[in-house]
This record gives structure tokens, C-alpha cells and sequence, in this order.
């Protein structure tokens, strides 16, 4: 009977030092933010959020969340002016994260502008991302990547910018869950060894 209840509690020992390493993890993205051109000369553009703030997400490590709609971007002006609404434009998404936590970097970049071919029969607005996918750390060595995508809409008009989120590579795991772990398999063996001996 004693053999039994040790048994028990090396396993359970066992049970917390593995779960505290597992590669499960939890992503909370408490607020972000975009910043764009916002006034003439220029493209005039604004945005409109559409993954509501403080969303979360539980993913293993290799697994994604697909696309989803994150933004809205677009523009109410009626034409691209040459020279001037054909200029690029930094923009930047922020993110704050509160799940994991220590998450950097915060930001996402590319660029806006105008176009326009055949003396305007065509035109519209386009935004490329520079640094997408973004590479966010994490812990002790864990990562995950944002994806996001190209947008191109029309004049007046607008396109949903879509995110991907992969979590990449887990935190290394602190001390202590490696010290249960370690205790939760030496107790298992040697109870093992005083029940085949």
C-alpha cells in the first residue's frame, strides 16, 4: 500500500514538470494600433479595427491560426492626383501583448501609396508590409511569427488587411518545472526498482 502511495505521488510530480513544459501556449493581443498618412498632400487614408481588442488565442508550437480579418484600410478620396498621391507613406501596426508576456518586438511596418495608369483610367491605393512575416520573442528563447497581408483597394474604397499568427519555438523551461521533472522521473525509478525488487 505505501508502495502504491508513492507511486502516486512521484507520478503526480511527474504529471506537473511535464505540463509545465508542454508546448501549448496562450496569445493575448491586448490592444494594437495603426498608424498611417492621414492628411494631404498624399494618399488620405484611415483605418478601422476588426479582430476586437484583447483576443485570445491557444496554439501548440508549429500550429497556426490561419487567416483571419484583422483591419479595415482604405481611403474616401474620388482620385489619385500624379506626383502627389502616388508618393509612399510609412505606416506601422503596433501590438501590445499581454499573453506571452515580455513579447518584442511591438511593430509591423511597410508602406502606402497611390497609383494610377493610362492618365487615370485606373487608380487606387496599395499597402505592402516590409517586415512581414514578423519574428516576436518571448521568455527564454520562445517565438512566434506574424504574417500580414498586402492590401490594395480602390479610390474611393477599402481592403481587409488579414493576419497569421504561428507559433514557432516554446520558452525554455525555468529551473524549477526542470527540477520537478527531474525529481517526478528519479522517484518513479526508484519505486520501480523497490517494486521489481
Amino acid at each position: 500500500m505505501k508502495k502504491r502511495w508513492l507511486l502516486g505521488i512521484f507520478s503526480v510530480i511527474l504529471i506537473i514538470g511535464v505540463g509545465g513544459i508542454a508546448c501549448a501556449g496562450t496569445f493575448t493581443l491586448n490592444d494594437y494600433n495603426v498608424s498611417l498618412h492621414t492628411s494631404d498632400p498624399g494618399l488620405v487614408l484611415s483605418w478601422n479595427p476588426i479582430l476586437p481588442f484583447g483576443s485570445t488565442t491557444n496554439l501548440n508550437v508549429g500550429q497556426s491560426t490561419g487567416w483571419f480579418d484583422f483591419f479595415k484600410i482604405g481611403t474616401t478620396e474620388g482620385t489619385v492626383n500624379a506626383g502627389e498621391d502616388t508618393v509612399h507613406y510609412p505606416i506601422s501596426v503596433s501590438f501590445n501583448w499581454t499573453a506571452p508576456s515580455g513579447t518584442v518586438p511591438d511593430t509591423v511596418n511597410g508602406e502606402t501609396w497611390g497609383w494610377r495608369i493610362l492618365f487615370g483610367l485606373f487608380e487606387g491605393g496599395k499597402v505592402e508590409w516590409s517586415d512581414s512575416p514578423a519574428v516576436f520573442n518571448f521568455g527564454t528563447g520562445g517565438q512566434f511569427k506574424l504574417a500580414l497581408k498586402d492590401g490594395d483597394f480602390g479610390v474611393p474604397g477599402s481592403d481587409v488587411i488579414k493576419a497569421n499568427l504561428t507559433y514557432v519555438t516554446a520558452s525554455v523551461p525555468e529551473p524549477a518545472t526542470m527540477l520537478l521533472l527531474g525529481l517526478g522521473l528519479v522517484g518513479l525509478a526508484g519505486v520501480r526498482r523497490k517494486f521489481i525488487g
